[in-house]
């Protein structure tokens, strides 16, 4: 993380081929750019590079169980960025880590809109409305994450874990039901 921390810095502050953020983020050229319908990311025109070493450090606090700085990292990224589906599950993923299920399900019904064939989306999502204790919109999700995973080897746990799932969401609906 030293290392990926030491190139955020340098993207911040730049160096004497580029300049930092802090230098052009107020210029009238980067919010023309902007109204022009670029991302804030490519008005400033910020190298992929800068976008991936960003990610790994976001990604990294992900890793080391620390949702409140993943959250503000993933967050710039989505105003840099805000048409990478990977930034939006990440900013998801630290929000419910924190225990804000609510704003983590709309930050995942967003990354859906980009990726709705994802079925860890539709995972997280369950989860969220679960925690919400909202069981029929959770079990949708499940059953939307197991049909997305169908066949799909890389996804081959999500449909026994959305099964266990909504095993357990059908055992507190039954006595409702009685």
């Amino acid at each position: 993380l030293e290392v990926v921390s030491f190139m955020l810095k340098k993207l911040l502050e730049g160096d004497e081929n580029t300049p930092g953020l802090g230098e052009v983020t107020g210029t009238t050229k980067t919010l023309e750019k902007v109204m022009e319908g670029l991302t804030l990311a490519e008005a400033l025109d910020l190298s992929e590079e800068h976008l991936e070493a960003m990610y790994a450090v976001a990604h990294g606090y992900l890793v080391a169980g620390e949702p409140k700085k993943a959250k503000e990292a993933f967050t710039q990224l989505i105003q840099l960025n805000p048409l990478d589906e990977r930034f939006l599950y990440g900013a998801g993923v630290a929000c419910q880590m924190l225990g804000h299920h609510a704003v983590a399900a709309k930050i995942y019904i967003n990354f859906l809109a980009f990726d709705a064939t994802n079925p860890e989306g539709y995972l997280r999502l369950g989860e969220c409305f679960l925690a919400a204790d909202e069981l029929d919109e959770s079990h949708g999700a499940f059953s939307a994450a197991k049909a997305m995973a169908e066949g799909q080897e890389i996804h081959a746990d999500v449909g026994p874990y959305a099964d266990k799932m909504m095993a357990l969401i059908d055992a507190r609906l039954a006595p409702a039901a009685e």
